[in-house]
């Protein structure tokens, strides 16, 4: 399957759009069953990509106009937080958008 969907990171770097389809589709839309964590500002799901690689995806909530600023600097402190931790119970980020 890897020939057929190519190299993960290539699918990062360059296609946005290819990327989000897949996830829509492997979790079925974000049906709930695929959910494995919530927080303040989103829900994490588990995705099962068409190599057989495992992601957790996070997708924000959507948000009040007045508190899209405050989501924002907190989703770029997690991002930023996550970037730079390296403990086994935490997973590695690839990317975000």
């Amino acid at each position: 399957m890897e020939e057929e969907h190519g190299n993960i990171f290539t699918v990062f770097r360059f296609n946005g759009r290819m990327l989000h389809d897949i996830i829509i589709e492997a979790t079925k839309d974000f049906s709930s069953d695929y959910c494995i964590g919530l927080d303040r500002y989103g829900t994490v799901y588990k995705v099962a990509l068409p190599t057989g690689k495992v992601l957790a995806v996070k997708k924000l909530h959507q948000s009040e106009d007045n508190m899209l600023i405050d989501n924002l600097k907190a989703f770029e402190s997690e991002i930023l937080a996550l970037s730079e931790i390296r403990h086994r119970k935490f997973v590695e980020i690839y990317g975000f958008c």
